[in-house]
């Protein structure tokens, strides 16, 4: 787990249709737009839909409103464009669904936020779409597949009714995978571009444990999406040697990061005197390199520095509510170390405002959420060189790297920054000026919508008028070339026109 959210995990059981309120009565060549709760015809059917691009009038598509969307927020639902001189580009966006928890559902967040940022919302709409929910441990396997069936249905109708041309899918390793290189065949039988935005930690060791027949799927499926989305350059890397032929665009997570840094000379003390703060956000797995830290803490009372370190995140494979403080009391830590559980809201920036280092000592990761989030907050950082994070973290510049699976390195870190704190504050102020220059929702938009309008170079443009929602095949070919650069970042100057 990376960053931890607000908001209560959804029921297992729901399964809200987006497109319930979609009229199947709408007939004839004007457009219907749901808005307020009713329907209204278009007065300007002929549109563009993307100022750059996409050149050929076309009818505007209908989009649905929060009305017709109970699982996301107002901001993530498009607006009325009637009143727009150009209809913007709608693209489903497909993720965890609104009030989940974890890395991928914050940056789904983020990425539905995209509605809401002005340099984007006159060029593209998002439409989020729930990914289908785990199954509940009595669901029979013809419950499941049925259930599936349902859900791709549902994406099936809302691709066609909103003439999306572009399907965003938000996915992981394990079972979410295979579901969601269903949802991408669906998406391209309906005739859109197909966008793979590949999250977690495990992905490269899920893919080597499959079995032959599966590990094909999975690399097909790669390398059949228009585009893959890596978090990191070091993924980027792992995602094409599992599939060579797939088109892979490094996107990297970003973070709401506040206009000026936390002053740290007093912050994190108040309440503990002059004890240095240390700060862990995550799921309580093993993985995360809970021992190690705990292992780590062990050797830091043998030599008297004065600390104490606060777990924050859902029980895991490490412990619980109940055995970690066990776990922890065993060690001789329970006036060093305190678990508190989940942790959301101004609670959670309680955490981090108070704080005076954050660490995590993970033994394989993707991009952490928590990481890029402390460094806004103007933390610095202790953690390990795995995953994206030596991309991050440059080491005694925005805080210390250590090995994996090393108590001992981990300690001499953590007692580097109790002993310092003119060199704490000065990495933790490296920290936030990197997080708002490379890590801000600005740049992180921007790079999304570079990839969009690079797709919509080759992004079928025509309706066929004879079948209200199907598109021809034919490429805008004043913009083929643009498709080449789609390895690249979007430069931070970039406007939406």
């Amino acid at each position: 787990m990376s960053g931890i959210e607000t908001s209560a995990a959804p029921s297992r059981g729901a399964e809200p249709d987006p497109t319930s309120l979609i009229s199947s009565r709408a007939s004839g060549n004007p457009t219907k737009l749901l808005c307020n709760d009713r329907f209204r015809t278009n007065p300007r059917p002929e549109m563009s839909f993307f100022a750059h691009g996409i050149h050929q009038p076309c009818r505007t598509p209908a989009l649905e409103t929060a009305a017709a969307m109970p699982q996301y927020s107002q901001s993530a639902m498009p607006r009325d464009l009637s009143s727009s001189p150009v209809a913007a580009l709608p693209i489903v966006v497909i993720g965890p669904p609104d009030g989940a928890t974890g890395g991928m559902a914050t940056v789904m967040a983020h990425h539905l936020g995209m509605n809401e940022d002005r340099a984007c919302a006159d060029a593209i709409r998002l439409l989020g779409f729930p990914m289908t929910q785990s199954p509940g441990a009595d669901e029979s396997r013809v419950q499941k597949i049925t259930r599936h069936l349902g859900h791709l249905q549902r994406l099936r109708k809302t691709i066609r009714c909103n003439h999306a041309r572009i399907v965003h899918i938000h996915t992981c390793s394990g079972a979410s995978c295979f579901r969601s290189l269903a949802d991408a065949l669906v998406a391209r039988l309906c005739g859109c571009r197909v966008i793979l935005h590949i999250h977690g930690a495990y992905f490269d060791r899920f893919f080597e444990k499959l079995d032959p027949l599966r590990a094909a799927i999975v690399r097909r499926g790669l390398a059949a999406a228009d585009r893959v989305i890596a978090l990191s350059q070091e993924w980027k890397g792992k995602l094409r040697r599992i599939s060579p032929k797939a088109k892979v665009h490094v996107v990297e997570n970003a973070v709401d990061v506040p206009r000026t840094c936390t002053d740290r000379s007093e912050a994190g003390r108040r309440a503990t005197g002059r004890l240095t703060q240390f700060l862990l956000m995550a799921r309580m797995d093993e993985w995360k390199g809970i021992d190690d830290l705990l292992e780590a803490c062990q050797s830091l009372r043998t030599t008297g520095s004065k600390f104490h370190v606060t777990l924050a995140g859902p029980p895991g494979t490490a412990g619980d509510e109940n055995s970690l403080p066990r776990k922890i009391e065993s060690g001789g830590l329970q006036e060093s170390v305190t678990y508190v559980g989940p942790v959301f809201g101004a609670e959670k920036m309680a955490l981090l405002r108070d704080a005076d280092v954050y660490v995590q000592p993970s033994h394989h990761e993707g991009m952490p959420m928590s990481i890029l989030e402390a460094m806004a907050e103007g933390l610095p950082v202790v953690a390990t060189r795995v995953g994206a994070i030596p991309e991050i973290i440059k080491d005694r510049v925005h805080g210390w790297l250590t090995p994996p699976h090393h108590p001992g390195a981990l300690a001499s870190a953590m007692k580097s920054a109790i002993t310092s704190d003119a060199l704490r504050r000065s990495m933790g102020t490296a920290a936030y000026r990197l997080a708002r220059t490379r890590f801000s929702l600005g740049r992180f938009h921007q790079s999304l919508l570079h990839l969009y309008r690079n797709l919509c170079a080759t992004v079928p443009n025509v309706i066929d008028s004879a079948a209200p929602g199907r598109y021809s095949t034919e490429p805008s070919q004043a913009n083929m070339s643009e498709s080449k650069t789609a390895d690249h970042a979007a430069p931070l100057n970039m406007k939406a026109r």
